[in-house]
C-alpha cells in the first residue's frame, strides 16, 4: 500500500524503493526503542503498589510527628502546672509556718506579761519592741531586759508584787467572792476547760480565785 501511494504521487521506481527502505528502517528502530522501554504490567502494578505504600507510610509518619508534637506540648503544660503547684505549696507552707510562729510568740508573750503582773498585757505589749524578742521553745529571748526597764519607767502598768503568785485568796473563804460566777468551771461537778480559758483570758486573777475556791491549782495558773 505504501508503494502504490508513492507511485500515485509520481515518484520513480528508484525513489519508491528508497522511501520504502527508509520506512522499514524507521519502523525497526521504533520497535527496538519500544521494546527496550517496555515495562511489564506486573512490574507496573508493583511500582504502583510500592508508591501507594510509600504514600501511606509518609502520611503515617506525618501523623506520628503531629501526635508527638501535641504530646510534647501537653507534657510541657503538665510540667509547668506541676512546677507552679510545688512553688505555691512551698510558699503556703512558709506562710503557714510564719503565721504559726507569730501566733506562738504572741501567746507566749501574753502569758509572760500576765505572770509578770501586767494589768493589761495588750497595752504593755504595745510598749515593747516585739521584733527584738525571740522565742526558744517556751522561753522568750530579749524579753526580761525590756520588761524590767518598763517596770521601772511605767510601774503603774503592773500589779504590786508581780504576777499571779503575788496574791492569795483570803484565808477561810476559799477564794469565794460574791461577784464570782455562780458555776465554778474549776469545780469537779461543773468542770469546763473552755470556760476556764475564757475566764483566764479576761481576768487571770478571777481564774486563780475560782481555782482556789475549787481546791485545785492548775500548773498553767502558776
Amino acid at each position: 500500500m505504501l508503494k502504490e501511494a508513492l507511485v500515485k504521487m509520481g515518484l520513480t521506481p528508484e525513489q519508491v524503493e528508497n522511501a520504502c527502505k527508509a520506512h522499514d528502517e524507521a519502523l525497526k528502530e521504533a520497535l527496538k526503542v519500544a521494546l527496550e522501554n517496555h515495562v511489564p504490567k506486573a512490574k507496573f502494578d508493583e511500582v504502583v503498589t510500592e508508591n501507594g505504600q510509600l504514600t501511606a507510610s509518609i502520611a503515617e509518619r506525618d501523623n506520628q510527628l503531629k501526635n508527638l508534637k501535641d504530646s510534647t506540648g501537653d507534657a510541657e503544660a503538665l510540667r509547668k502546672q506541676l512546677t507552679d503547684a510545688i512553688a505555691k505549696n512551698e510558699t503556703d507552707n512558709k506562710a503557714a509556718a510564719a503565721e504559726l510562729a507569730a501566733y506562738k510568740k504572741d501567746n507566749t508573750l501574753n502569758l509572760a506579761l500576765t505572770k509578770a503582773g501586767a494589768k493589761n498585757p495588750t497595752a504593755v505589749k504595745a510598749l515593747l519592741n516585739v521584733d527584738k524578742i525571740g522565742v526558744d521553745g517556751e522561753n522568750l529571748i530579749g524579753f526580761n531586759e525590756q520588761l524590767e526597764a518598763l517596770k521601772t519607767s511605767d510601774a503603774y502598768l503592773f500589779n504590786e508584787g508581780g504576777g499571779l503568785s503575788g496574791r492569795e485568796p483570803a484565808a477561810g473563804s476559799g477564794g469565794a467572792n460574791p461577784n464570782d460566777p455562780k458555776e465554778n468551771p474549776f469545780k469537779k461537778e461543773t468542770f469546763n476547760l473552755t470556760k476556764q480559758g475564757e475566764i483566764y483570758k479576761k481576768d487571770p486573777e478571777l481564774a486563780k480565785r475560782l481555782a482556789a475556791a475549787a481546791g485545785v491549782s492548775p500548773a498553767w495558773l502558776k
